[in-house]
């Protein structure tokens, strides 16, 4: 509720946010071309104004929406089926992107979007151990690599864990 008890709207806020974030910038004002790109691209951006730019027809707005750690995940899933494979392969190195997204993407007809979902470690293990089976050599490579890292950074834990019950 604002000041004289009424209930202020989506769009409002996300005007006072916008010509906050330009204030922060020093842009001259909220209209600012340039504030569209910042906020798609700054992870406090609240998710409820980010899923504003989703009908974005700009490539560059949607792959900062896809690379953007804060974005709603139904957005996400549909830019996973976007035309353009810049936005897809900004999408496949969101580290905070769900599993059921990144998954989408194994059998992207782009080798960059299947090999930046290959180098993503936080890809899940069922994602890469399918890139192991991609045809290109490359995405398999990294694949594997991937998976390796993985691996080898979960093993010091569980030698920690064997050797604490050791000592109980």
């Amino acid at each position: 509720m604002n000041s004289f008890g009424q209930t202020t709207n989506s769009f409002e806020l996300f005007h006072k946010y916008s010509e906050r974030l330009a204030a922060k910038w020093g842009l001259n004002s909220a209209s600012d071309p340039h504030l569209p790109a910042i906020i798609t691209s700054d992870p406090n951006t609240p998710r409820k104004f980010l899923a504003l730019f989703a009908q974005s027809t700009e490539k560059d707005i949607l792959e900062r929406l896809a690379a953007n750690p804060n974005t709603p995940d139904d957005v996400l899933m549909g830019l996973a089926d976007h035309y353009d494979s810049a936005v897809r392969t900004a999408l496949a190195n969101n580290n905070s992107a769900p599993d059921e997204v990144i998954e989408s993407l194994v059998d992207d007809d782009s080798v960059n979007v299947r090999y930046t979902v290959a180098s993503n470690p936080n890809s899940s293990k069922q994602a890469l151990e399918a890139l192991e089976g991609d045809s290109n050599p490359y995405v398999v490579r990294r694949a594997s690599k991937t998976l390796h890292r993985i691996k080898a950074l979960k093993k010091p834990d569980k030698i920690e864990e064997k050797s604490q019950a050791a000592n109980c």
